[in-house]
């Protein structure tokens, strides 16, 4: 098609379109007639001078995504818009750990429709939206900048954005700063932006943008199973997150932490732990966290009456949180397949309760109900006993144990156990978690003396008169760090003590002896673990957080530690306490029986 004849189409003169050729390189009638309808775009419109439609349609964000994208109503999407908008009208800098479940449309409610609404009701905004790479990054603002600068009314919808909001991309040709990557847009009344940030800006993981700051922040689907799997990789992700990420939202601006759970772990309980800097209420125990959280899951079984077809209601009056996008056939096939990420993945559970070694519950006590039913746990919190306490009455025999998981680069779990042979249960006396080096543990100085936990915790318990006689350290790292220094040799000999090496590799997915055969001594109770208020509490919390998680945990440090003690247990017991006995001639016996006499 020749220039004369696109400019008779598109309505603009010869001279427009040699001129839009020859800067752009056009030569197509319908890229034509969009460059020229772009031109025609009325000048930003201030709101009172919008149509009521217009204005409607900042007030409601369904009626803003029908009227402009054709999209339908979707409940959870207001609510999450109308979560967003709120948080932003505070004075406060908000952060907010949003969980979804795959498949609802969150990439394009959070990364498109919110950002654009947003942007219609103030042109002054600061956006970063964030992904795990630029590639995606740049997908997501690429599509923002195309919905801003589009002429015409989309398939579905009733009309175009700028048209009734005025331009957004700047008139005059200046488009300077009209990338896929980051873009302007022109402001009210030929107002200029005098601040270095973009109206939007993409940013990710895999590339810099310190310096930069903005006043809305949505990261979508950050977090992922290769960099929260591993604590390595888990912690690296924390600390860009710390230093990088988070620090960038403005005074009074929203950091929106937004996709779906991936374990126990992952960066969103990281935000969540986290504590504001604002004192506790009055009444509270502790302080608010600095995040709020906002979950929608695929199913919401409180709110099930057996009602699942594609025309059921979605939630909140129904409970499924969509039933055309997600579907009841697909939710109850995928749990039927994979249980755990079900309910991690799309229900935003932190682990599956089915797959978890220890439940929650179990370690409490009291009723308790399961896949329908109520069931009563004995409970393992001794709530009045501390640390290196033992309850009154014991009738023994008494087998104290210390047990050790050391890594050269990463936490010791050390962990001082009393089994009480008579009521078979298993009392836990202190436990530690802390990075050290092997001479930490223990070593011998110029002048003799012994130093380190080994020594401490040996000496305590000879104090207390329990005195520990077994250590069980795994193998690796007892033949690493221990025994092959004569000075340990030594130290076994003046405590005489054993020191056992555990096997952890040939044992641990045993279906027998392996870690999960631990879970029935807490079902049943037959774990005690301080859990007086205070100091005994905070003690024993890794160990309780890694047995609530695993396999899913980052660390597993201290449920290994108490592992090696149940492998262990039955020998201890036989060797101390059941030994053979010995056949003897009856001349001996005899003999022994008159001197006895």
């Amino acid at each position: 098609m020749s220039q004369q004849r696109a400019a008779e189409i598109t309505g603009v003169s010869r001279t427009w379109a040699w001129g839009y050729e020859k800067a752009y390189g056009a030569s197509n009638a319908d890229l034509v007639r969009q460059r020229a309808a772009e031109a025609r775009m009325p000048d930003p419109l201030p709101y009172e001078k919008l149509s009521d439609e217009a204005k409607r349609s900042l007030e409601d964000f369904d009626y803003f995504r029908k009227r402009y994208f054709g999209r339908h109503e979707k409940p959870w999407q207001r609510d999450a818009a109308e979560v967003v908008s709120n948080l932003l009208l505070t004075d406060d800098d908000e952060y907010v750990v949003i969980n979804v479940t795959p498949g609802a449309g969150k990439s394009t409610t959070f990364t498109h429709d919110i950002p654009v609404w947003e942007l219609c009701k103030n042109r002054a905004i600061r956006m970063m939206i964030g992904s795990r790479t630029m590639m995606v990054a740049r997908q997501y603002t690429g599509a923002m900048r195309r919905t801003l600068e589009r002429p015409y009314v989309l398939e579905g919808a009733e009309a175009c954005l700028g048209k009734d909001f005025g331009r957004f991309k700047p008139g005059d040709g200046n488009t300077d700063l009209w990338r896929r990557d980051e873009f302007i847009v022109e402001q009210l009344h030929g107002y200029t932006i005098d601040k270095k940030e973009p109206t939007v800006l993409a940013v990710a993981k895999d590339t810099g943008f310190l310096g930069t700051r903005s006043d809305l922040m949505i990261w979508d689907d950050l977090v992922s199973d290769r960099n929260s799997k591993k604590s390595e990789t888990r912690d690296e992700l924390v600390n860009w997150w710390e230093t990088e990420a988070e620090s960038r939202v403005e005074p009074g601006g929203l950091c929106v932490l937004m996709g779906q759970r991936i374990g126990p772990d992952d960066l969103y309980r990281y935000a969540l732990n986290i504590k504001s800097g604002e004192e506790p209420e009055e009444g509270a125990d502790t302080r608010k966290g600095q995040y709020s959280h906002v979950v929608y899951k695929a199913h919401y079984d409180e709110l099930c009456e057996g009602v699942h077809g594609k025309d059921a209601p979605a939630w909140p009056e129904g409970c499924l949180l969509d039933p055309i996008r997600v579907p009841w056939r697909r939710l109850t096939t995928l749990k039927e397949k994979n249980p755990r990420r079900f309910a991690v993945t799309y229900q935003q559970d932190e682990v599956d309760p089915h797959g978890q070694l220890v439940q929650w519950d179990w370690l409490v006590g009291g009723l308790s109900h399961w896949d329908g039913e109520e069931v009563m746990y004995p409970g393992c919190f001794d709530t009045d006993r501390g640390v290196c306490e033992l309850p009154d009455g014991l009738l023994g025999p008494l087998i104290s144990v210390a047990t050790v998981d050391p890594s050269p680069t990463k936490w010791w779990a050390i962990q001082w156990w009393v089994y009480d042979v008579n009521s078979g249960r298993r009392y836990l006396m202190d436990l530690l978690k802390r990075q050290m080096d092997a001479p930490g543990f223990l070593e011998r100085l110029g002048n003799g003396r012994y130093v380190g936990v080994a020594e401490e915790w040996q000496n305590r318990s000879v104090d207390l008169g329990l005195p520990i006689t077994t250590w069980i350290v795994e193998h690796n790292a007892a033949q690493r760090f221990l025994l092959q220094y004569e000075f340990v040799h030594q130290w076994i000999g003046r405590h005489s003590v054993d020191l056992i090496p555990h096997s952890t590799h040939m044992n641990k997915l045993d279906p027998e002896y392996g870690v999960q055969s631990v879970a029935p001594h807490f079902k049943y109770g037959r774990v005690r673990l301080p859990w007086k208020p205070g100091m005994a509490r905070r003690t024993t919390k890794p160990l309780t957080d890694e047995l609530t998680k695993w396999p899913e945990g980052a660390t597993e440090d201290q449920v290994m530690a108490y592992w090696f003690l149940e492998f262990h247990l039955p020998n201890l017991y036989t060797a101390e306490h059941e030994a053979p006995e010995m056949n003897r001639p009856t001349w001996i016996r005899a003999k022994f029986q008159r001197r006895a006499g």
